[in-house]
């Protein structure tokens, strides 16, 4: 296990938009609330996983040049596990080392195709839930539990599991989007394979660590 300090920025369009929201009908969108909610905790996938990912948001840029993507912002493709209204730092990566140190990089499929209708339309693929991803999952909410409350919709037994693909459309090219990416759609087998905790606005990685 390898654990690092990569400080690696880059900054997010502030029009009240962000990439790793969740929709409005299961919460306001992270962006939206950046100046309260500025911590996220990331599940990392692998590189050949994301190769195929940038491939899918390619598409949805190339209808959508006001799309916000994962690949547009330099960003790896990931899993959400929590967002956080603040945060003591020092505390949270003795936590998040602590949890780090027990999990393993872990198999996921990308199922299906998603979406999160609302103000940021957002299209992503699903993970199947399986035991152990949310396992996972719940084992981090429990190794943080005395950090703080997280963002509700990211609690064990609310949490959709999603990798986003790109938000920031319109109705209408959310439905071309979709049409983009459907007719050849291919599960995608995924490794789950790092712990990353980045500041939102700019989007800065504070902490990451690898998982074996």
């Amino acid at each position: 296990m390898r654990a690092d300090q990569r400080p690696t920025c880059g900054r997010i369009r502030l029009d009240g938009i962000c990439w790793i929201s969740a929709s409005t009908h299961c919460g306001p969108p992270l962006m939206m609330q950046s100046m309260a909610v500025p911590y996220a905790v990331y599940l990392d996938l692998d590189d050949a996983s994301n190769k195929r990912l940038e491939a899918l948001s390619a598409r949805i840029e190339s209808i959508a040049g006001e799309a916000i993507t994962p690949r547009s912002m330099g960003q790896p493709y990931h899993i959400t596990l929590a967002v956080y209204s603040s945060l003591n730092l020092e505390s949270a990566l003795a936590c998040l080392s602590a949890f780090s140190a027990k999990a393993s990089a872990m198999p996921v499929t990308l199922l299906s195709l998603g979406l999160f209708p609302g103000l940021t339309n957002v299209v992503f693929a699903a993970p199947v839930a399986t035991s152990a991803l949310l396992s996972l999952h719940a084992s981090f909410h429990h190794a943080m539990r005395d950090i703080g409350p997280s963002q509700p919709y990211y609690l064990p037994d609310v949490w959709v599991p999603h990798v986003t693909l790109g938000m920031n459309l319109n109705s209408s090219q959310l439905g071309e989007a979709v049409a983009r990416i459907a007719p050849d759609w291919d599960p995608i087998q995924a490794e789950i394979c790092a712990v990353r905790l980045i500041l939102v606005d700019p989007v800065t990685t504070l902490w990451h660590t690898s998982l074996a």
